[in-house]
């Protein structure tokens, strides 16, 4: 009898009737396993994101508590390249026939090696070599046409003014710069002021990245744009 009634109600719904809520059943069913699987998937963002934080934040305190030491007082050595640009004119001592200064052009290559010492992770001294690069000049002494080439070079001494910042750094130098000019019918050199600014990059306990923008006040002026590498001991 039981089983009677229940066929009976079932049979009793409408064709139409019992399709609609078959659909409606399904369209739940499926609404809710997608907020099932878009709350696991925003769950399983959530966890990824504060997962790679940590890491984040584990990494770069690592960086700091190695790189602490990086600025700290002691002896370095370093070297760069550069990109060299010298716009002015050579008035010093031209060699034989010499009677007047040569215009100067030119853009080049060049590299400097030195060294240093620390005192704390502000105060620091250093004196390097700067090779200029192979100069050409815009004419020849005595004001005949023609081209000059000539060896540029310096030798600096002076100090560096840093501002630490966790593992990086900014900072300037000064200092005197004795710079030459060296060929065959040239014969120049001087003692002149120089500048520069700098940004830097600690990495480990001793080794530091840097860009740097250097100028030296010479009868031909010579810009610098250079990246190099000092090594504390």
């Amino acid at each position: 009898m039981y089983r009677s009634r229940s066929l009976s109600r079932f049979t009793s719904y409408p064709p139409c009737r019992f399709f609609t809520l078959r659909v409606s059943y399904t369209m739940q069913t499926h609404q809710t396993t997608l907020r099932n699987l878009r709350g696991n998937h925003m769950l399983i963002n959530l966890q990824s994101g504060r997962l790679i934080a940590i890491q984040a934040a584990i990494l770069l305190s690592a960086l700091v508590a190695t790189t602490a030491t990086a600025n700290e007082d002691g002896w370095f050595i370093g070297g760069s390249f550069q990109y060299v640009q010298i716009d002015g004119r050579i008035d010093s001592d031209l060699g034989e026939g010499g009677c007047c200064g040569l215009k100067v052009d030119d853009n080049g290559t060049g590299f400097s090696l030195g060294g240093g010492y620390r005192f704390n992770p502000y105060i620091a001294v250093d004196a390097a070599y700067w090779d200029l690069g192979d100069v050409i000049t815009e004419g020849i002494p005595g004001g005949g046409r023609g081209r000059i080439g000539f060896d540029f070079s310096a030798w600096t001494i002076g100090g560096i003014a840093s501002l630490p910042i966790s593992i990086f750094e900014l900072y300037g130098r000064a200092g005197l710069a004795n710079w030459e000019a060296d060929g065959r019918q040239i014969d120049g050199d001087d003692t002149d002021g120089y500048f520069g600014v700098g940004w830097g990059l600690n990495i480990g306990e001793s080794v530091n990245l840097y860009v740097e923008y250097l100028y030296i006040d010479a009868e031909a002026p010579v810009d610098t744009i250079g990246a190099g590498l000092r090594y504390k001991f």
